[in-house]
């Protein structure tokens, strides 16, 4: 997803390719997400499960070079956690990643 950012900030702000400042910021807000999921999970407020698949959302959100087979990470734990949104989320990135490699300038 933050290539297609990338890819956006070419036509927006005249960027080329994949510029560092974009994936440390990607990187800030993954470390950021995962944190707190594993706070949340440490206190026992939330079940692992759920946080273990928002942080596999959050991953696939953030990285810059993102494979269809990533989303087979997603999947299962969708199927499993008890969030009503996750399967949402899961057929939300799993319909990205196939118009990214269907439509050229996604």
């Amino acid at each position: 997803m933050s290539n297609w950012i990338c890819r956006a900030s070419r036509w927006w702000f005249g960027w080329d390719g994949n510029p560092p400042g974009a994936r440390a910021v990607a990187g800030v807000v993954f470390v950021g997400t995962l944190l707190a999921l594993l706070w949340r999970t440490w206190r026992r407020r939330e079940d692992w499960l759920d946080c273990a698949a928002w942080t596999s959302v959050a991953l696939l959100v953030c990285t810059s070079r993102l494979l269809a087979w990533y989303i087979v990470w997603l999947i299962p734990l969708a199927a499993l956690g008890r969030s009503r949104w996750l399967p949402a989320a899961a057929a939300g990135l799993s319909v990205f990643v196939v118009l990214a490699r269907v439509v050229p300038f996604l």
